[in-house]
């Protein structure tokens, strides 16, 4: 028998959360989260991303205090052999300019109450457009992963994820991406439940 060492406290065969009787639920709308400036869903087989143009919009669902928002993102070179520099914004303010080295990187930062209070906000995503010989696309930034969660939730639990998981319709950039998540869900409307993220999986979330 192979000792346990671990710190038990209960065993749980099941969990289960769902609506009590006369409750009214919300359903995440298809201009929610992503805004101006997204393409389609993409996808090698293995990693899934969106394009963005030169400038994209976030619609950020409110948090409770201070709030974590997470970048994983991927600058392409341009013909000069540089990079262009992201910048981002949060509610009307320049969190970061950065120029970034090549391939997957990702960025943290930590948003305070007094900048979002507790309320909706706009996450603001620019850099210089970048040409593909073999794309006709106006490129700037592969977003492989937005991430947006209370600041406590670092050192506690996991970031949960919203059902924003997507695929928008068209070839190019539009002013409100169709959000359509292959297993929609709904979430409840109480103020405990603010955090967002958004990983575009095909898998749903």
């Amino acid at each position: 028998m192979i000792a346990d060492d671990r710190e038990l406290g209960l065993q749980c065969f099941a969990l289960q959360w769902s609506l009590v009787p006369g409750a009214s639920p919300t359903t995440f709308s298809s201009t929610q989260f992503l805004g101006s400036g997204w393409y389609q869903l993409e996808s090698n087989g293995k990693d899934v991303w969106r394009w963005i143009d030169h400038r994209a919009v976030a619609h950020l669902p409110p948090v409770d205090g201070d709030a974590r928002l997470e970048i994983k993102l991927i600058v392409p070179e341009r013909s000069d052999a540089l990079r262009s520099t992201v910048t981002v914004e949060v509610a009307g303010k320049v969190l970061d300019r950065i120029q970034l080295p090549a391939g997957i990187f990702t960025k943290t930062y930590r948003v305070p109450t007094s900048l979002h209070h507790g309320e909706p906000t706009e996450l603001i995503l620019s850099a210089s457009k970048v040409s593909r010989p073999t794309d006709p696309r106006s490129l700037a930034i592969q977003i492989l992963q937005l991430g947006w969660m209370p600041a406590e939730e670092e050192s506690t639990l996991p970031p949960r994820r919203t059902a924003i998981d997507s695929r928008q319709s068209g070839s190019g950039p539009s002013a409100s991406s169709s959000l359509l998540a292959n297993r929609p869900r709904r979430a409840s409307s109480r103020r405990g439940d603010r955090s967002g993220r958004w990983r575009p999986s095909p898998e749903g979330p």
